[in-house]
């Protein structure tokens, strides 16, 4: 280990080699790591940024072996406040991180363009939020384990909408969907189609009420329509 003075009361430049294999180069004070430095691991993973008694803390950025990237905050060793986290695959976290996980509020952007901004918990959309499909669609409501769950509303490009509940990322429960031809159903809802009793709104006026299965007016054991 290279240090360029011994005074306990001065911080100093060092470079010091772990026995594990990892490398920390630059400030030090009292035999611990303090200020700003960077540090290699023998993993191959590298943080590049402040530290206090030793640990990760302040502001930095933390290349995984993996080719994976964050940028932002640390507190004591762990990803902790706001930070990016950069994706090899081409995904990108920007939020609230707490203990290595998104937790709070961010926005997660996919590579292929989708989009989802609202509330996480334990690194996956949960609580309010908002999706953008590169297709146009959007849903907005409730999210647990990273897909739509209670209540929400689905607008499609077409102009149709979905209002009502989720389980599971799809429809289900009681909802309402109406259609930009002015006709409406309103009902049961099971994967994202019409089941169990509802009425029919027609675009005339008109109406239907009775039992639907899988998006079908079930009458006399035959399809009347499908929507």
């Amino acid at each position: 280990m290279r240090r360029e003075t011994t005074n306990r009361n001065v911080t100093t430049f060092v470079t010091k080699v772990y026995l594990n294999g990892d490398r920390y180069e630059g400030s030090y004070k009292y035999n611990q790591k303090d200020s700003k430095g960077t540090f290699y691991y023998n993993d191959g993973d590298k943080y590049k940024g402040e530290t206090k008694n030793n640990k990760k803390d302040g502001k930095g950025s933390y290349e995984y072996n993996n080719g994976d990237k964050y940028v932002g905050e640390f507190k004591e060793d762990l990803l902790n406040g706001k930070g990016i986290y950069y994706c090899v695959n081409g995904d990108k976290y920007e939020g609230d991180f707490i203990k290595n996980r998104a937790e709070g509020n961010g926005v997660y952007s996919y590579k292929d363009g989708n989009k989802y901004t609202g509330e996480f918990k334990s690194d996956k959309a949960e609580g309010e939020g908002t999706f953008m499909f590169t297709d146009g669609d959007k849903f907005c409501g409730g999210f647990k384990d990273g897909v739509k769950e209670g209540k929400g509303t689905y607008y499609y490009v077409d102009g149709n909408k979905y209002e009502g509940d989720f389980k599971n990322d799809k429809a289900d429960g009681i909802g309402i969907y109406t259609m930009k031809n002015g006709a409406k159903y309103e009902g049961g809802f099971k994967n994202d189609k019409a089941n169990g009793k509802g009425t029919y709104f027609y675009e005339d006026g008109l109406k239907y009420e009775g039992y639907f299965k899988d998006g079908k007016v079930v009458f006399w054991n035959k399809d009347l329509f499908n929507f």
